[in-house]
């Protein structure tokens, strides 16, 4: 899934919450996408769902931003972030 797919299927799965495209220039990796789909909590683009908020503690998707599993493994899949 592209990531204006995926972006799309977020949106659409998941109307209450709020979605934004990140510049991936502002992350060290290699072979990141163009934007990084990240999902917005608190003010705070979140690009890592398996992270707080604050991005120092593991955090479950589900609970902490409503997403539910294969969607959050899809979004760490697309951002290529890591536990």
């Amino acid at each position: 899934m592209n990531t204006q797919e995926l972006f799309t299927h977020l949106k659409t799965k998941y109307p209450a919450l709020e979605f934004s495209l990140e510049e991936s220039t502002d992350y060290e990796q290699d072979g990141l996408h163009e934007k990084l789909i990240a999902v917005v909590h608190e003010d705070i683009a979140i690009v890592d769902v398996y992270s707080s908020s604050c991005g120092r503690f593991e955090a479950d998707p589900l609970t902490e931003y409503k997403i539910q599993p294969e969607d959050a493994v899809l979004l760490k899949q697309h951002n290529k972030v890591s536990l």
